[in-house]
């Protein structure tokens, strides 16, 4: 199935060789376990794989750093949001915008519309924190304000 799906254009990524939570292992254990992935991916398809997407979503910086080690060049996780177009990264990790099988293209094209809300949402949230961390009493002054 790999091979036809190679055949048919479809990019092959790697998502680890035992499925096992690559944050709990050794640096050298998770390195080999996506390098085992990739080999054989690479043995069946003749190219090299540059994705990777680690089990259950779980990945902190030794994690993205192995892969891009190995050769991944786009690390997808199940972090939810959008991407930027372009990345100089040298390793593009990506977060994820899930659509369900049963979405209805309507679905899918208002919760895509919500971005510009969630990003209106996020900058409001993350200003708030700023002001919280960095100037406690003003922020302590509005919110009584505000109520």
């Amino acid at each position: 199935q790999i091979k036809a799906l190679h055949k048919a254009g479809h990019h092959i990524g790697s998502h680890s060789h035992n499925h096992t939570l690559l944050t709990e292992l050794p640096r050298d254990k998770m390195r080999q376990d996506i390098e085992k992935s990739v080999k054989i991916l690479e043995d069946l398809t003749g190219e090299k794989v540059e994705w990777f997407a680690p089990p259950e979503g779980d990945y902190n910086s030794h994690v993205v750093a192995s892969a891009h080690e190995i050769g991944i060049k786009h690390f997808r996780t199940t972090d939810f949001g959008w991407n930027r177009l372009l990345s100089n990264d040298p390793i593009r990790v990506m977060s994820t915008f899930n659509i369900g099988r049963h979405f209805q293209s309507t679905q899918i094209k208002e919760s895509l519309s919500q971005k510009s809300k969630y990003l209106k949402y996020y900058t409001a949230y993350r200003t708030k924190n700023i002001i919280k961390k960095v100037m406690p009493d003003a922020y302590r002054k509005i919110r009584r304000f505000t109520g």
